[in-house]
């Protein structure tokens, strides 16, 4: 399963990935839900991470105190259009997205255009000042 690649995967602060052994701790668990309220075959990868209050107190007193936003590091083997599921490998990619990635149209036929992400593989979790995504804040357990 596809959230599986992320346990037992490193943790980190602000990406700073490079080095092993400067690892704040591990990811604990991963799954897969279903975003609810959503028409479609949505889900979104959940992860337990953890980090080591006594190396790093300041990070785990912000996490704790759910001011933390997360980047969860991962490998894609490729991308393919939502839309005409064209892969992004192949030269052009396809009439929906710029030769960046970027969309060219937000909406074709009723349908929305979005990478969709193949091949993934989890390999850590980061606290980070500013996620990407609004709904990667903490949700601090306790």
């Amino acid at each position: 399963m596809l959230s599986q690649t992320w346990a037992q995967k490193a943790t980190h602060c602000e990406q700073a990935n490079g080095d092993p052994t400067k690892a704040n701790s591990v990811i604990l668990d991963s799954s897969m839900r279903r975003v609810p309220n959503f028409i479609g075959d949505l889900h979104r990868v959940v992860l337990l991470g953890s980090w080591d209050r006594l190396r790093y107190p300041e990070r785990a007193t912000i996490i704790a105190a759910g001011r933390s936003g997360f980047s969860m590091g991962a490998w894609v083997k490729d991308y393919r259009c939502g839309v005409c599921s064209a892969s992004f490998r192949r030269r052009g990619g396809c009439r929906h997205f710029d030769h960046e990635g970027r969309p060219r149209m937000l909406e074709d036929g009723g349908k929305v255009a979005y990478r969709d992400a193949r091949g993934v593989t989890g390999f850590e979790l980061s606290s980070v000042k500013f996620p990407a995504n609004r709904s990667s804040w903490a949700h601090p357990i306790g």
